[in-house]
């Protein structure tokens, strides 16, 4: 390999893996996309009209309520006032803050991806 196509595949490399996780560039996840839903093992969370979000079972079945409280190139933020309970979704893990549930500080909680 001559020193053009290594530094190529290197930049290359470089681009393709971004804050610890390996993305492609078909990925839905990246920041650009418009994050509607994010699915995990055994549900999503669904942007249904503007600020609203739904979080489902896998039949569908609507478990929980959010309000969009913070939108960056990083994450996007949810608030259930019910519960008192904050999550911050990223493009691969969701992070939990719930006092009232025993989690006081943002917390990894579930492992999942932006699918629309």
């Amino acid at each position: 390999m001559n020193r053009r196509s290594l530094v190529a595949a290197l930049l290359f490399a470089a681009l393709a893996f971004a804050g610890g996780e390996l993305v492609s560039a078909a990925s839905p996840a990246r920041s650009d996309s418009p994050r509607l839903e994010w699915t995990y093992d055994h549900g999503r969370f669904e942007n249904t009209a503007g600020k609203s979000w739904l979080e489902k079972t896998d039949d569908g079945t609507v478990v929980n309520r959010f309000r969009e409280t913070v939108r960056n190139n990083d994450f996007i933020e949810l608030y259930d006032a019910s519960r008192a309970m904050h999550v911050r979704i990223y493009s691969g893990r969701l992070y939990l803050r719930c006092p009232a549930l025993g989690y006081p500080e943002w917390t990894h909680y579930f492992n999942g991806r932006w699918t629309k």
